[in-house]
């Protein structure tokens, strides 16, 4: 097969590797005051006490979701995360979402933050090195609530 036919070959599978889900099936978690919301593969276990928050069943990846406290903004909330869990790699800082990796005891270590209904919608997500993709799929899922 020529280089060219190559090409041509894996562009269905790159566009729906890039505009679907990293995942089959999902389900989707709200904050505990209902106005955040993110979704996380469907074989994740929700949390017995904190419905916000799931986990694989080995416990190697999870994730979790807050809202912060009315009035807050994204600029606020950079500040406080950002002194907490330094950023190791920004993916995105602008003034609909700041996403970025931090170190997380060996692990890849995702901050999340989008601005909601006068607050800001916050997830961490952890999972083990190498799984940039799915962090990713997560963290564009963070979202105030309708």
């Amino acid at each position: 097969m020529t280089a060219l036919k190559s090409f041509v070959a894996s562009v269905p599978i790159l566009l729906a590797s890039a505009a679907g889900p990293a995942y089959a099936a999902s389900q989707t978690l709200h904050s505990r005051r209902g106005d955040c919301r993110i979704t996380v593969p469907a074989n994740w276990q929700v949390g017995m006490l904190i419905k916000s928050s799931a986990k694989t069943a080995d416990g190697s990846m999870w994730a979790v979701i807050s809202s912060s406290a009315p009035g807050t903004d994204l600029a606020l909330s950079k500040k406080v995360m950002e002194a907490s869990y330094p950023p190791i790699h920004v993916y995105e800082d602008t003034a609909r979402r700041l996403f970025y990796r931090y170190d997380a005891d060996g692990k890849a270590g995702y901050y999340v933050g989008v601005p909601g209904k006068g607050i800001v919608c916050g997830a961490q997500i952890t999972l083990p090195k190498g799984n940039e993709a799915l962090a990713r799929q997560i963290a564009m899922s963070v979202a105030a609530a309708p």
